[in-house]
């Protein structure tokens, strides 16, 4: 009788024998994560978010465990040693995160290039090891991953099959489903197919298999004859950009960055046919590390610039390590092509992005430190703070230049969404009314705004428009409610929207009214109300319309300013807009603005609707 093979036990037992601790943190994260909306199960704590906190430390946890598993195969290391790396991660974000400013992205990616490092970063593991080691471990994760979104999927066909015929279950089975699809069923497939990384099994890559010869032709013959087209593309725009002497005001990062990761990937995918492959590949091999040489002076210029400019994010930290991970190709790659060794490309990354991961040198740390030593240049050159704290009330006149209020704008909200006003506490120090943390704390938003506030920010300044080259934005949203009289016979038409896309010709929006419809046409700097019976027309100008918010009256009680009523700058329609909220951006004078939408209600005159 032929043998059948193992059975379901005997793999779940194999399985766990060899890798312990890895099974048993993506166990342990799934059933917190399971129990996270049960305040049965947490109630008692007083802190309805530790499964989600302990769940989450669960993940680099496991990684962490599985590498250092993979590790021990080649050395002989004790089992204990997987379970003792995984408790490093899982305490560090479990109870340290806030404190030491970690990244837990970053630091996931991290902790994933190392698996593929694990098991070849001894004397005898060659790179051809390597590669094909690298090659099953990740064709390994992605038939887990298809597997684990194929169950769910299909069961989630199955319960909705009997939530229609039977009308039974709920669509929280939904979310458990997932959860226990790509927290523990996904992981241990990932687990169960991983190879063991010792030289007997692993010689070099298999280059005989369907997915070895799937690969190959799609590297010769589309990924590397592509992206050295890219590659051709890139250096003109180079050239012409050396010729303009100008670089141009973002997503250049984003394009470099996207042609290195891409490049990288290429060429490492392209390892085992670099002698005897196609003439893309043997080219690409050969001449790849200078391909990005261009590339990465334009990602370090630009990257510079917007720094300078906006100061320092976690995106642009991230953008300045793949400018040094693209550098480090450069020396390793060409400089040394003698020594090459694939190794180091994926090494380099896992070493960068940990370092970018936690500390004050990391991604939050650095970047919250020179945002908020930003913050304080300005506020110490206009005169708003001293020694570190707030010496003058904010009043309606603000210090701050026109710059300077966008910048703080800014500073302000970047604090504000990662959760660190608290930083700014000290400024108010003694400020009694003055002080916005002084009241019970509120939502964010609400404390980010009073800070704006005090700090001497008018509230026409909103977050910086992403596609405008960091335009000073223009924001006014009214205090409500508003006391607007009627005379007799007038009449409130709204509330009304309009916007107006910058670049394009406005169209004119028609409102249908019982005494007649009217035409609405918004261009920016104008608003023109026409009655299409009558005729007759109204013309607003919104280019004065900082001006006259500034001007206007500002509720203390929420810093937004009362509604701006504009009468017509010309036409005879008898009407008035009474307007609630507008975006734009100012002009290069600081004063004029381009608005781009506006909320407002129509007040047409004692003389019945237009005719």
């Amino acid at each position: 009788m032929a043998d059948s093979g193992p059975t379901m036990t005997e793999r779940v037992y194999a399985l766990v024998l060899r890798f312990p601790a890895p099974v048993l943190w993506s166990t342990v994260g799934t059933i917190l994560l399971l129990g996270a909306g049960s305040p049965f199960w947490w109630g008692m704590l007083g802190a309805p978010d530790v499964p989600e906190t302990l769940a989450y430390a669960c993940t680099p946890a496991f990684v962490a465990s599985f590498a250092v598993t993979l590790a021990g195969e080649t050395r002989g290391w004790p089992r204990t040693w997987s379970i003792t790396a995984g408790l490093a991660p899982f305490i560090l974000v479990a109870a340290l995160a806030r404190a030491v400013d970690l990244n837990l992205a970053l630091m996931l990616f991290g902790l994933l290039l190392t698996l593929g490092l694990a098991p070849c970063v001894t004397r005898d593991c060659s790179q051809d090891r390597y590669w094909a080691f690298n090659h099953e471990l990740w064709t390994a994760a992605l038939v887990a991953l298809v597997g684990a979104v194929t169950f769910a999927l299909g069961v989630s066909a199955i319960l909705a099959t009997i939530k229609f015929l039977f009308g039974l279950g709920t669509s929280w089975q939904y979310d458990k489903l997932w959860l226990v699809s790509f927290g523990f069923l996904g992981p241990m497939g990932w687990l169960a197919h991983t190879p063991r990384a010792d030289a007997a099994t692993l010689a070099g890559p298999q280059r005989d298999s369907f997915v070895s010869r799937a690969v190959s032709s799609l590297v010769g013959y589309v990924l590397a004859p592509l992206v050295m087209v890219y590659a051709a593309v890139l250096h003109v725009y180079a050239a012409k950009i050396g010729l303009e002497g100008a670089l141009p005001d973002g997503r250049l990062g984003a394009m470099v960055m996207s042609y290195g990761a891409c490049l990288t990937l290429t060429a490492v995918l392209a390892y085992p046919d670099r002698d005897d492959g196609s003439l893309a590949v043997r080219v690409l091999w050969r001449i790849w590390p200078w391909l990005l040489a261009v590339p990465t002076i334009m990602l370090a210029l630009a990257i510079a610039t917007r720094i300078r400019a906006y100061g320092l994010t976690e995106e642009r930290y991230v953008v300045a390590l793949a400018g040094l991970w693209f550098f480090s190709h450069i020396v390793t790659q060409g400089v040394l092509a003698d020594r090459r060794d694939i190794r180091l490309v994926s090494a380099g990354m896992a070493a960068l992005l940990l370092v970018g991961a936690i500390g004050p040198w990391g991604a939050i740390g650095l970047s919250l430190r020179q945002q908020t030593a930003d913050l304080m240049a300005h506020l110490n050159e206009a005169g708003i703070i001293a020694d570190g704290k707030l010496v003058t009330p904010h009043s309606d006149k603000p210090t701050l230049s026109p710059r300077s209020q966008q910048r703080v704008y800014d500073i302000v909200e970047f604090l504000a969404q990662r959760g660190r006003l608290d930083v700014l506490q000290p400024l108010f120090a003694g400020a009694g009314e003055d002080d916005p943390f002084a009241r019970p704390r509120g939502p964010a938003h609400v404390i980010a705004s009073d800070v704006r506030a005090r700090l001497g920010v008018e509230p026409t300044v909103g977050p910086r428009n992403p596609d405008g080259g960091g335009e000073r934005t223009f924001s006014f949203y009214a205090a409500s409610p508003s006391d607007t009289a009627l005379t007799d016979g007038g009449r409130l038409i709204g509330p009304l929207s309009s916007w107006n896309s910058r670049g394009t010709s406005p169209k004119p929006q028609v409102i249908g009214l019982s005494g007649g419809d009217l035409s609405i046409l918004h261009d920016g700097a104008r608003l023109t109300i026409s009655s299409i019976a009558g005729s007759k027309e109204a013309s607003f100008d919104l280019s004065n319309l900082a001006a006259r918010v500034a001007d206007g009256k500002r509720r203390e009680d929420t810093g937004k300013r009362d509604p701006v009523i504009l009468t017509r700058a010309g036409g005879h329609l008898d009407c008035r807009i009474v307007l609630t909220q507008a975006n734009g951006v100012y002009a290069a004078d600081e004063t004029s603005v381009e608005v781009t939408s506006i909320n407002f209600w129509i007040l047409i005159g004692d003389k019945g609707p237009p005719q």
